[in-house]
């Protein structure tokens, strides 16, 4: 289920959900094993590669709409941070060697990075449905006859960026600031696709000679 924070930004339980239960595998091994113990890095290592692997496989499924890709950049977000958390916290807790200290850094910098750029993902795929209302009012018509005679004055591509406008004012309200940067890049590059794409499909329906 999605909510929203006071500040508007859309967030699932996911990062709770799943370091709930990674919380309780840590604990578990902090209690069975001595705070100087190189297993315990070991075992930490594991709960990390299982988070990076069902992460992995499961990124797309909360990509399906525009609202669940904010709420899912958002969630990757703090579960980058907690991720990071858990880790101060071990080595505050724990004696470890230089080496243990370095392998858990090492560990945890792959899941952190994983979790970071899938915010990232998530963010710019919004842009997918961004254009979706585009594609429906805008592609069959650019670059036809219509368009070169009658629609002088940019009327589709006013459609198109009053359109993104909309979607912005939402995703600026969703999602945090330095992922809606994010999103914007995706637009543009999303826009320039979208013309190319619908001069390429205009032309292969040119069968004159001339």
């Amino acid at each position: 289920m999605k909510n929203q924070t006071a500040e508007g930004l859309l967030v699932t339980s996911l990062c709770e959900d799943v370091f709930a239960l990674a919380g309780v595998q840590l604990r578990t091994i902090r209690e069975r094993l001595t705070r100087r113990s190189e297993a315990l890095v070991q075992a930490v290592g594991v709960i990390f590669k299982n988070l990076y692997e069902k992460q992995m496989s499961a990124r797309d499924d909360f990509c399906t709409d525009l609202e669940e890709c904010c709420a899912a950049a958002n969630d990757f977000v703090r579960m980058s941070e907690k991720c990071e958390e858990i880790v101060g916290e071990i080595q505050d807790e724990c004696n470890l060697s230089p080496v243990a200290t370095e392998t858990l850094e090492e560990q945890s910098a792959v899941l952190l990075g994983l979790y970071s750029s899938d915010a990232v993902y998530a963010a710019q795929k919004t842009h997918i449905y961004c254009f979706e209302p585009i594609e429906e009012a805008v592609a069959l018509e650019l670059f036809k006859e219509e368009w070169l005679t009658d629609l002088t004055n940019n009327e589709l591509a006013l459609t198109l960026v009053r359109t993104l406008d909309d979607f912005m004012e939402d995703l600026e309200t969703f999602l945090d600031e330095v992922m809606v940067q994010k999103c914007v890049e995706a637009q543009v590059a999303a826009s320039v696709n979208f013309y190319i794409k619908c001069l390429l499909t205009r032309a292969s329906e040119h069968n004159s000679s001339r």
